[in-house]
């Protein structure tokens, strides 16, 4: 299942343009450092590997620092405390703690330098503009979602005519409902299909916002193709 997973992960055409597009690598080098961070969680709760505590939020700075979309990782983090990991709430929820403040961090220091986007139509500043924010990731989200784990392309919304871009959106939210029920018995039995779905709705939440393209999909795309290779094994 996991070599099954890399494979879909290694020739997703939704990763295209992030690796094509020079001016996105940021993109890609936030990716591989977040995984990185995200394996050394992994291996400290797993393996009690302790240096995995120290390292995984390092590395997850140095993913941020290259690109806000590594905010997603922070999302397969809290997606393992809650499926995966054992005991009280509270209990599995602390071990999120270190990841949690290196992001509330690095988005006070963000802000406090003026990044960020303003005075721009593709762009939606979820603080400035939370009712906006909560618009464009209801209308962008199922197409990222679609997009990820099936077709069409999501930078068709962008460039399409007002009544092809109704019928995208209504194709994606049809497309996950069907996925959703056909899936309901996977999530039951394999508590790593339940993990992949919860770390890819929420990795979505950050990258919604601006126009849906492609290139926002390598975070997400860990959860979809992870969740992909658990249903595939299922089915078969």
């Amino acid at each position: 299942v996991a070599g099954l997973a890399a494979v879909l992960y290694a020739v997703n055409d939704a990763h295209g343009v992030a690796v094509g597009w020079i001016a996105n690598r940021n993109i890609v080098i936030a990716a591989a450092l977040g995984l990185l961070s995200l394996l050394a969680h992994v291996r400290w709760r797993q393996e009690r590997w302790r240096p995995g505590a120290a390292l995984s939020p390092l590395l997850l700075l140095a993913a941020l620092l290259a690109s806000e979309s590594a905010v997603g990782i922070g999302a397969y983090v809290l997606a393992y405390a809650l499926v995966l990991e054992r005991g009280p709430l509270r209990r599995r929820l602390l071990p999120v703690l270190p990841c949690l403040l290196v992001g509330v961090a690095w988005a006070a220091a963000y802000k406090l330098t003026g990044h960020g986007v303003a005075h721009s139509l593709l762009y939606t500043d979820p603080l400035r503009d939370p009712s906006g924010f909560v618009v464009a990731f209801l209308t962008h989200a199922p197409l990222l979602l679609a997009s990820q784990l099936a077709l069409p392309p999501a930078d068709l919304h962008t460039i399409a005519a007002q009544p092809v871009r109704v019928v995208l959106i209504a194709w994606a939210v049809l497309l996950l409902a069907l996925l959703a029920a056909w899936a309901r018995p996977v999530w039951r039995a394999r508590p790593l299909a339940r993990f992949w779905a919860l770390g890819m709705l929420l990795a979505v939440v950050p990258v919604a916002p601006p126009f849906p393209s492609d290139r926002l999909l390598l975070v997400v795309g860990v959860g979809g193709c992870g969740l992909l290779a658990e249903l595939t094994a299922y089915a078969l």
